[in-house]
C-alpha cells in the first residue's frame, strides 16, 4: 500500500513529489508513460520512491490518493478504476494549497485565450507596488514556490489555470477569480463543449470563504449566462469598460470612475486591450495605486511567442505567435494584423482539437493574402480556403517558412500563428516558436538566437 501515487511525472508532479517527501515522509509511487532519465531513477532509489514507466498499472490503485498530471484525460482506464474504488484524485494545486500562508492573496485566471498574457501583465502590475509571483499552467509548480520558501516573502500569487487543472482541482484556494472568455478548445480531451465550459466555470467554486475573498471577474459577453461582481467588456454597463477611441479603460468604483490610458500600452489588438482591462481591474482590486497601474501598463512589453514581433528585415515584419494553439486565438491574430492594411502571409498548422474551422476559414479568406500550411490539421483547413487565395501545403516546417520568406516583399507581415497544438512536430509551443525564429534567421543569413 502506498500513501500517495503521482500519476504522470511532468513539472507539476515533480514539485508535488518533492514537497511530499519533505513534509510528509510517506510511501510514494510514481507512474509515468514517458521514459525516466537515469538520474531520476537514481534519485527515486535514494528517496525510497517506487515507480513504473511505460504504463499506468493496477499498482496506482494500491494508493490512498492520486495526484494526477493535468494533461492526463479523465477517461483513461486507470483513473476510471480509481473513481470506481473511490480513491481521491487531486491536482498538484489541491496538494500544495494547504501549505499556502494564510495572508497570501491568491488570484486565479482562466479562459480559452489570453491567459498567459493576462497572468504576466497582472503579475507585472502587482509587482510595481507588491511582492508577486506566478504559478500554475504558466510553468511554475506551486509546490516549487513552497519548497523555495519564496511564499513567505510574497504578497500575491497569480495562477494561470487551464481547463485540465480546473477539472482535477476541488479545494478552494482563491481570493480573486477571473474568466477571460470561453470558446471551443480541447474538445478531444473534455469530450464536449459543455464539459469544457463547465471546467472553466469551476474556477468560481474554488473561491475561499469568507472575509478576504472578494471578486469574480468575467469577460462580457460570456457563454453560459454567468454573473459576477466585475464584468469586463465594451458596454457602458461593464464594471471595466474598454474604450477604443481613444484607447483607454474606465473602471467603475464606489467612489466614481477611474480612468487608465492605453496609449502607451505596447500590445496591439482588441484582445490585448481586454487582457489589459482584466489585469488593471485585478491590480486595482488588489490595492495597487492608479499611478502604479498606469506605469505598469506603459512598461509591459508582452509575452514571448504571443504576437511577438521578433524581426524586421528588408521591410518585412516577422511575427512569432506560436502560443496560438486554437482557432479562436488565430482569428484574433489575423484581426490584429489585418487592421494594419498590409499584405499578410500566414504560416499555420498543428494538431487540431476537434474544433469547427468554418469561422476561421472565413477570417483567413478576409484577412490573409497567402497561406502556407503544415501539420496535422492542414488537410482540414486547406479545402475550406483553397478556392479563395493562394494556399501551399508542406510536410516540413523549414520548407514552409522558406516559401513564405521567398514570397514576402517590402511592407509584408509574415505571421507564424499555427492555430493548433504543437504536438504533431514539437514538445510544446515554446520549442515551436524558437524553431520558427531560428529558421527565419538561418534562412535569411542572420545570426541564430
Amino acid at each position: 500500500m502506498y500513501d500517495i501515487c503521482f500519476l504522470g511525472y511532468g513539472v507539476s508532479n515533480r514539485g508535488a513529489l518533492r514537497l511530499f517527501l519533505k513534509e510528509q515522509r510517506g510511501k510514494a509511487f510514481v507512474s509515468t508513460l514517458s521514459p525516466l532519465l537515469a538520474a531520476e531513477r537514481q534519485w527515486f532509489l535514494s528517496q525510497g520512491v517506487n515507480w513504473e514507466e511505460g504504463e499506468n498499472s493496477y499498482r496506482c490503485l494500491l494508493s490512498k490518493r492520486i495526484v494526477v498530471s493535468p494533461g492526463i484525460a479523465p477517461d483513461v482506464p486507470i483513473l476510471e478504476a480509481a473513481y470506481e474504488r473511490r480513491i481521491p484524485v487531486h491536482s498538484d494545486i489541491d496538494f500544495a494549497s494547504p501549505y499556502f500562508p494564510p495572508q497570501l492573496l491568491t488570484i486565479g485566471i482562466t479562459g480559452t485565450n489570453g491567459k498567459t498574457t493576462t497572468v504576466e501583465l497582472t503579475h507585472h502590475l502587482l509587482s510595481v507596488e507588491k511582492r508577486s509571483a506566478m504559478a500554475g499552467n504558466i510553468g511554475t509548480s506551486p509546490a516549487d514556490l513552497i519548497l523555495e520558501d519564496s511564499l513567505s516573502e510574497t504578497d500575491t500569487v497569480v495562477f494561470e489555470l487551464s481547463s485540465f487543472q480546473l477539472h482535477y482541482t476541488s479545494i478552494p484556494f482563491l481570493n480573486i477569480a477571473a474568466i477571460l472568455n470561453i470558446t471551443a478548445d480541447h474538445l478531444s480531451w473534455h469530450g464536449t463543449f459543455e464539459a469544457y465550459s463547465e471546467a472553466k466555470r469551476k474556477i468560481f467554486s474554488l473561491k475561499k470563504v469568507p472575509a478576504r475573498d472578494r471578486y469574480n471577474l468575467i469577460g462580457a459577453p460570456l457563454v453560459g449566462g454567468l454573473s459576477a461582481d466585475f464584468t469586463v467588456g465594451y458596454e457602458s454597463t461593464d464594471t471595466c469598460r474598454i474604450i477604443q477611441h481613444p484607447r483607454s479603460l474606465r473602471i467603475q468604483t464606489e467612489a466614481g470612475p477611474v480612468h487608465f490610458s492605453l496609449e502607451s500600452y505596447q500590445l496591439k489588438g482588441a484582445h490585448n486591450d481586454q487582457n489589459a482591462a482584466f489585469a488593471s481591474s485585478i491590480a486595482y482590486l488588489s490595492g495597487v495605486s492608479i499611478e502604479g497601474i498606469q506605469n505598469g501598463l506603459s512598461t509591459y512589453t508582452g509575452s514571448e511567442h504571443r504576437l511577438e514581433v521578433f524581426l524586421i528585415h528588408e521591410g518585412v515584419t516577422y511575427v512569432n505567435d506560436s502560443k496560438s494553439t486554437n482557432a479562436d486565438s488565430l482569428i484574433q491574430a489575423i484581426r490584429t494584423y489585418r487592421a494594419e492594411g498590409k499584405r499578410l502571409l500566414l504560416l499555420m498548422g498543428g494538431r487540431g482539437k476537434g474544433e469547427d474551422y468554418a469561422d476561421l476559414a472565413s477570417e483567413i479568406k478576409n484577412g490573409c493574402h497567402f497561406v502556407f500550411l503544415c501539420g496535422e490539421n492542414a488537410p482540414l483547413i486547406g479545402p475550406l480556403i483553397e478556392n479563395n487565395l493562394p494556399v501551399s501545403h508542406f510536410s516540413d516546417w523549414t520548407e514552409a517558412i522558406s516559401a513564405a520568406i521567398a514570397e514576402s516583399q517590402d511592407g509584408d507581415t509574415v505571421l507564424f500563428s499555427p492555430g493548433g497544438s504543437s504536438f504533431d512536430f514539437f514538445s510544446n509551443y515554446k520549442e515551436r516558436g524558437l524553431f520558427f525564429k531560428n529558421a527565419c534567421l538561418r534562412l535569411l543569413g542572420l545570426s541564430s538566437l
